[in-house]
This record gives structure tokens, C-alpha cells and sequence, in this order.
């Protein structure tokens, strides 16, 4: 046993004395605060998930597939297209854009569970690229939209209505490209069930 194991090491201070902000205070004694405030902003973070293993989708083979916060990054006015949304292949303005939900879950295969953030996540990029360019075709493929959150269902109406969005409830089997780089969504309507 080491001698002095057990007991509090008392600081050296010299943190506290070199503070250009007075911000070390080591005889500071615990409180509780009460503050009023408009909301609360749980930043939780979260791993994405990496669809190239799905090759059905093209991601890392098909040159404008991308995931939901690289695109963001494109629409971003400090994003290396500054704001517009071109596309990584050829740098043109991309005038159709799919965005598809549930990859990697809601899948026996991958995460079998919903990530209750997909839905309203595609809506908030979907109306943001009309404010970009009203004249984009914006579709949305969804197995089902669950907008769980208060005034989600009524935002979800708005990305339609207002915007133009174009929601299909299908199953998408694959992504490829024609010659020119595009891709071609390849689905199953399943609300019309037609292929």
C-alpha cells in the first residue's frame, strides 16, 4: 500500500493563480441553481451509419449518392459549393433530388428499430432545397413517415402543400446511374404497388 493512499491530494494551486480570467476557484463549495429558461437542447450526437456496405444503394460507387449530412455540407453557404446545390460528379445545379428513408434501419438485417430522426430530418432538407431553388423536383421515398413530435405531422403537410415536396411510400431495391452520371431510383410503389 502506497503511503498517503486514500487520502485527498490537496492542488498545487498554480492553475488557480495563473488564470488570466479568475476562472479557478478551488475553494468554490457546490450549489444549486435555478434558472428559467425557454427550452432545453439535449446535443446527445450520434454515429452514422455507413451505407456502402448495402450496395443496392451506390453509396461510395455512384458519385451523387450522398448521405443526408454530406448534402447538408453541399447546402451549407460555408460548404465548398457555397450554398448551391451542385452535384459531386460534374459540379452541375442537381434539379431532382431523391432522399430515401430507413436505410441501415427498420431492417432485420441491419438495426431492426426506428431512428425517429430520418423523417423529420429528409422534410427539413427537402424544404430547404426548394428555398434553395424553388424549380427542384424533390421527392421523398419512405416506407412510413412517422412524424412523432408535436407540430411534426402539420410540418410534414407544409414541406407538401407549401413546397411542392413529393412524398412516395415504396421500397427502393436499387440506385444506378445512366450514362450522363445520373442516378435512377429503381422502387415499389407500394401505396399504388406498381414497380
Amino acid at each position: 500500500i502506497k503511503k498517503g493512499a486514500g487520502k485527498k491530494k490537496k492542488p498545487c494551486g498554480l492553475c488557480e493563480d495563473v488564470c488570466p480570467a479568475g476562472a479557478v476557484d478551488f475553494d468554490q463549495s457546490d450549489e444549486c441553481i435555478e434558472i428559467q429558461v425557454g427550452a432545453i437542447i439535449l446535443a446527445t450526437g450520434y454515429d452514422l451509419f455507413n451505407p456502402s456496405g448495402l450496395s443496392q444503394y451506390g453509396y461510395g460507387k455512384i458519385d451523387n449518392v450522398v448521405l443526408s449530412l454530406e448534402y447538408e455540407r453541399l447546402m451549407s453557404a460555408s460548404g465548398p459549393t457555397h450554398g448551391h446545390i451542385n452535384r459531386p460528379s460534374d459540379g452541375k445545379l442537381a434539379k431532382k433530388i431523391g432522399f430515401i428513408q430507413c436505410v441501415g434501419s427498420r431492417d432485420l438485417r441491419n438495426k431492426s428499430y426506428c431512428s425517429n430522426f430520418c423523417c423529420m430530418h429528409s422534410i427539413k432538407e427537402a424544404i430547404l432545397t426548394k428555398e434553395h431553388d424553388t424549380e427542384a423536383e424533390v421527392y421523398i421515398f419512405y416506407n412510413d413517415l412517422r412524424a412523432m413530435g408535436k407540430g411534426f405531422h402539420q410540418y410534414r403537410i407544409r414541406g407538401e402543400r407549401q413546397y411542392g415536396i413529393q412524398y412516395i411510400r415504396s421500397r427502393v431495391g436499387e440506385i444506378t446511374q445512366d450514362q450522363e452520371g445520373n442516378p435512377i431510383i429503381w422502387y415499389e410503389d407500394t401505396k399504388e404497388s406498381k414497380v
